[in-house]
C-alpha cells in the first residue's frame, strides 16, 4: 500500500512539472490557471494528509 500511494505521488509531481512547464509558455488561460491552482492545493492536503499518517 505504502510503495503504491509513493509511486501515485511521483506521478502526480512529474504532472505537476509539465503542468508548470506548460504554465509557463503561456499555454493555459487565465480560468485554466486559476482551476490548476485550486487542484494543487487540493493535492497538497491531500499529500499531507498520506504524510501524517506515515
Amino acid at each position: 500500500e505504502l510503495e503504491r500511494m509513493n509511486q501515485e505521488i511521483n506521478r502526480i509531481g512529474v504532472n505537476i512539472n509539465q503542468i508548470t512547464h506548460n504554465n509557463n509558455s503561456a499555454l493555459y488561460s487565465r480560468e485554466d490557471k486559476h482551476r490548476l491552482y485550486v487542484f494543487l492545493k487540493q493535492i497538497k492536503t491531500l499529500v499531507s494528509q498520506v504524510q501524517e499518517r506515515l
